[in-house]
């Protein structure tokens, strides 16, 4: 009995259980329900919020565009945003004003469009997401702020294009110009171009730019765009530089933007006519000189400098405030932001300063006494213990001759011609870490049918294993060293008439690019074939770039000429150019592509500028070449020696360095134009440099005690 009830209790038990677990899961399921029900119209509420938001978003833009002083003649505008696709241009935003640069400091823009395709129709507002606020242009100080709302979301990389237009007659509006444009991406009335870097618009969005004109000449071609030569235009005052010769050095290179701060010290103050101490770096990034300067240990003017692995640049010999050749090199901290360190070396000035792994090398130059250096000093980079230092010098067979060039790859040293000379000198730079100078001597006897006597002075830059020359004879040179001998490329810059010759000299020579060089500056001698003076001396105002192959890509006009001026490219088609005349002025050269920006297609060097595929230029092989060896114990090299304070230089020379102090800065430019070159020495029969020769100086180290 007792059992059967207990069976009961468990039954009653396990129904009540069981109608519990029901009752649970039944509220359960309703309330899972519910929820899902609330989140599910949540989630499409939310989606149609965002999908009304993303209709009405924009992503901002800032551009920074500084414009050149030719810039405020031009009052019509277009205003481009454009996206790169697979190496081709599609702006998706558009817009034109008119505007007085000189005047007005707010403009905004007219007739604003956008697109998303290629095939779609241009959109602006009438109550669509256009409403006339997409573009903000700002002008303060030289400098046109764009700021951009844009509402199309761009995927590929993009950049800001303005063109500036002339308009022909009075009764012709800008917007009827801009419309052509549009159309067609060309207008006679372009005048003027300006583009901003190319930006990734997931990364950033902001970026600065420049903006300049452009000049239709006739008289002065250029393969850019038909019919149009592109003039150099004034730069605003902030980008003054009244130095001449400065020393140039590349101090950083950012790796991701490819932008480099540029340190440029010493030379000639044009103004107070003077030799400058102090250091100026230019940043490309924010285009712009930095306010503060940089004072080195000594005024220097024609020295020369080189880098560091670790990024320290060394700047050595040169004149001095005094116009006597310096003694020393020092080395600048980019940590630091100071020079700090001075060794002492033979003094000379035009000469070339290079580094190796372990070594810094000086080459070339004229010494104290007039004469060519023919000393090849070396020092190594991290001094034994005590800072002792342990120098070596080398007496090279030949080492250049009074105007001759340097150039310098990866592996190589080139002393290049000079006056009366026709040689070209190759050195190994591995060896000179194992105590070994490896040389190997060239001539260039002939380009073509045209035999070479000399190559004269001369500038040189290295691409790769191909160096380009330019001789002050008129002559671009293209070289290679391979091993059945040298390999020369060349041709003559075009002469003024067919009766008439033309030299160039005191002008400069700047790699500014993989594939581009440039040469620009200096005086043009004008003279009769069959007479020995010019009949004509003019300043020159051509500019030349130089490929690889040694060929003229593109013929230029600068704004002003100069004398000892620099230049460098940014964006791959903007030129700088500082330096080199009275007035300090710089101006900028848009140099690229009229269409489209030049780095799209230029990212790399193709591989035909190697090669020997251009059919006007001059080619031919010279076989005969000797090559030397100095090894350690055929060389002259210093004992232990410790540095002698600077004043004590003069006091432990055996022969007196020359006084040039009765130099001037105009008298310094007679080098380049070969007024005070007779054979191998620096000479004037008035008051420069007696004619006699002088007892080779001695190195100014004494024995350690």
């Amino acid at each position: 009995m007792s059992r059967n009830n207990n069976k009961k209790t468990e039954a009653n038990i396990n129904l009540r259980a069981f109608k519990k677990i029901h009752r649970v899961s039944f509220f359960h399921f309703l309330h899972i329900y519910f929820i899902s029900l609330i989140f599910s119209t949540l989630i499409t509420k939310c989606s149609q919020k965002e999908t009304e938001e993303q209709k009405t978003k924009t992503q901002d833009f800032s551009f920074e565009i500084i414009y050149t002083k030719g810039i405020t003649e031009i009052n019509c505008f277009s205003v481009q945003l454009i996206e790169i696709q697979r190496e081709r241009i599609f702006p998706f935003l558009s817009g034109f004003i008119t505007v007085d640069l000189a005047k007005e400091n707010e403009v905004k823009p007219n007739k604003v469009e956008f697109r998303s395709q290629e095939d779609e129709e241009w959109q602006y507002g009438k109550g669509g997401p256009i409403k006339g606020e997409e573009i903000k242009v700002d002008i303060f100080q030289d400098r046109l702020t764009i700021n951009i709302k844009s509402p199309v979301f761009p995927q590929n990389k993009i950049y800001l294009e303005i063109r500036g237009f002339t308009l022909p007659s009075p009764t012709q509006s800008c917007e009827s110009v801009y419309e052509d444009f549009k159309k067609t991406g060309f207008s006679i009335q372009n005048v003027a171009i300006g583009r901003s870097r190319i930006i990734d618009p997931k990364k950033e969005n902001k970026t600065k730019g420049i903006l300049t004109k452009i000049t239709r000449q006739n008289k002065f071609p250029s393969d850019t765009t038909a019919g149009i030569t592109i003039e150099g235009d004034e730069l605003p005052d902030t980008f003054d530089f009244k130095i001449a010769y400065p020393i140039f050095s590349e101090l950083e290179e950012n790796l991701e933007t490819k932008m480099r701060k540029i340190m440029l010290c010493g030379g000639i103050n044009l103004e107070e006519k003077s030799v400058s101490r102090t250091c100026k770096i230019f940043d490309e990034e924010s285009l712009s000189f930095e306010e503060d300067e940089i004072p080195m240990n000594f005024p220097r003017v024609f020295g020369s400098a080189t880098k560091l692995l670790d990024g320290k640049i060394v700047i050595s010999g040169g004149l001095s405030y005094d116009l006597k050749p310096l003694g020393s090199f020092e080395i600048f901290f980019p940590d630091l932001g100071l020079f700090l360190k001075t060794t002492r070396t033979i003094p000379r000035f035009l000469h070339y300063t290079f580094s190796t792994e372990r070594n810094i090398g000086i080459v070339g130059g004229i010494s104290g006494n007039g004469l060519w250096e023919k000393d090849l000093e070396v020092f190594p980079i991290s001094p034994t213990e005590n800072e002792k230092i342990i120098k070596g010098l080398y007496i090279l067979d030949y080492s250049g001759n009074l105007g001759a060039c340097f150039a310098e790859n990866k592996n190589y040293i080139y002393i290049i011609g000079g006056i009366n000379s026709r040689k070209i000198v190759q050195i190994k730079k591995e060896t000179i870490d194992l105590g070994i100078i490896e040389a190997k001597e060239f001539e260039v006897e002939k380009i073509g049918e045209n035999e070479i006597k000399s190559l004269g002075n001369c500038q040189a830059v290295a691409f790769e294993q191909r160096i380009v020359v330019v001789s002050s004879l008129g002559y671009i040179l293209s070289f290679t060293v391979e091993q059945e001998g040298l390999k020369i490329q060349g041709q003559k810059i075009t002469d003024i008439a067919h009766d008439l010759i033309r030299t160039k000299k005191g002008f400069s020579l700047q790699k500014i690019s993989i594939l581009k060089s440039v040469l620009f500056g200096g005086i043009d001698y004008i003279k009769q074939k069959d007479s020995s003076y010019p009949t004509q001396i003019t300043p020159s105002y051509e500019l030349f770039i130089i490929s690889p192959n040694g060929q003229i890509s593109g013929a230029y006009r600068t704004k002003y000429s100069r004398v000892g001026g620099v230049a460098l490219l940014t964006q791959d088609e903007f030129l700088l150019i500082f330096g080199g005349t009275k007035e300090g002025k710089s101006e900028v050269l848009f140099i690229g592509n009229i269409n489209f920006p030049e780095n799209i297609t230029t990212e790399k060097m193709p591989e035909e500028v190697t090669k020997s595929q251009v059919p006007n230029l001059w080619f031919s092989e010279n076989e005969k070449h000797n090559t030397s060896k100095i090894k350690l114990s055929n060389m002259k090299k210093s004992t232990k020696a410790k540095l002698l304070s600077h004043e004590k230089d003069n006091m432990t020379q055996k022969t007196k360095i020359k006084d040039y102090s009765s130099w001037i800065p105009e008298t310094i430019q007679l080098i380049d134009e070969n007024k005070l070159i007779d054979g191998n020495k620096i000479v004037n029969s008035s008051y420069f440099i007696s004619k006699k020769a002088r007892k080779k100086e001695t190195i100014d180290y004494v024995q350690e005690k």
